[in-house]
């Protein structure tokens, strides 16, 4: 059949038609994995400072292709892990294999474009929070920085342990008996526990934090936080832009 230059030009625009929708299906579905990978990734708290995402991984667990945002990151470990292995996607693929962490341990990342696919080499879960700080531009903090010590559970104490223009990381331990008072930030303060804790703002009842949980402070708030049962252990974000 001879086809006019008007049907080869009608069929190329439908080849290309298909070839777009299809480009765009394969890129929807990479970009939506995280939302439909709700076992492995659930928002915790989401306003105009954070979004703060806990991740699960379980033993030898492995995710296909997803995407994460770009916003500066603090990695939040709760539970001790194994390595995990990520596969970036992109101009320039690479693999890199996260080292084995410990509760308490935390990571702050500059932000990047992440479409990658994640495997825990572990056989034990590994579970952690993405605390995405979205009023920090991409870039704006200029390298990693790793937090590895194991901290001290046997006495009260308060310790910086992280200070940049943008944000200051404190950790707070409080054992039984022991009380540690906050004055928040004029934007708020982002606590995360790692064990359970009672935050008690002043004129209002008692707020209960389980292992794990995360409580946004509000801004100049004046709260203490105290042990429930056994020793604390709260990490507090504070960010300064």
């Amino acid at each position: 059949m001879c086809l006019t230059t008007g049907m080869r030009r009608l069929l190329s625009y439908c080849f290309l038609l298909a070839v777009s929708a299809v480009m765009t299906v394969a890129h929807t579905a990479a970009q939506d994995g995280a939302v439909s990978l709700q076992h492995n990734y659930r928002t915790l708290l989401s306003d105009e400072q954070v979004e703060v995402v806990r991740v699960h991984y379980g033993p030898h667990e492995a995710l296909p292709v997803h995407d994460h945002s770009h916003y500066p990151t603090v990695y939040v470990y709760l539970s001790d892990s194994g390595p995990v292995r990520f596969i970036h996607e992109g101009e320039t693929p690479y693999t890199l294999t996260r080292r084995p962490v410990r509760k308490g341990w935390f990571r702050v990342s500059p932000g990047r474009i992440e479409r990658h696919q994640a495997a825990n080499l572990g056989s034990g879960t590994s579970d952690f929070l993405r605390v995405e700080c979205k009023q920090i531009p991409l870039g704006k903090i200029a390298d990693e920085f790793r937090y590895t010590r194991n901290p001290d559970l046997t006495k009260t104490r308060v310790t910086t342990d992280y200070v940049s223009p943008e944000m200051v990381i404190r950790r707070y331990i409080v054992v039984p008996g022991g009380v540690e008072r906050i004055d928040a930030h004029p934007q708020g303060e982002l606590l995360i526990a790692f064990t359970p804790a009672i935050v008690r703002e002043h004129g209002n009842p008692d707020q209960r934090m389980a292992a794990g949980s995360v409580l946004w402070m509000r801004a100049n708030a004046n709260f203490d936080l105290r042990p429930s049962g056994a020793t604390t252990h709260v990490l507090v974000i504070r960010l300064l832009k």
